[in-house]
């Protein structure tokens, strides 16, 4: 089961349901969806969002989640990014 992410319009204009941006066609609005829409392009455990769902993928390969420093608050969620800056962080 797929997800409607679109609804046209009587005078040809495409609606992206993530954003309500209009486009002029089915080609744009896809082309939009894949590579500009934030709200498309949104990690489900940290809430970063990214350019294009190739970026995103990238990321939540080595995403675990909101992981925070208590020295800085510094927030991070790379788990290896996040040893890394514990063991310098001098707060």
């Amino acid at each position: 089961m797929t997800t409607i992410k679109f609804t046209q319009l009587k005078n040809n204009k495409w609606i992206c349901k993530y954003c309500n941006k209009k486009l002029s066609s089915k080609r744009n609005l896809d082309k939009h969806i894949l590579n500009l829409c934030k709200s498309e392009n949104k990690c489900n455990k940290c809430n970063k969002s990214f350019k294009s769902l190739q970026y995103l993928n990238r990321h939540m390969s080595l995403c675990v989640g909101i992981l925070k420093c208590n020295k800085c608050n510094k927030i991070l969620c790379r788990k290896q990014t996040y040893l890394l800056h514990i063991s310098k962080c001098n707060k």
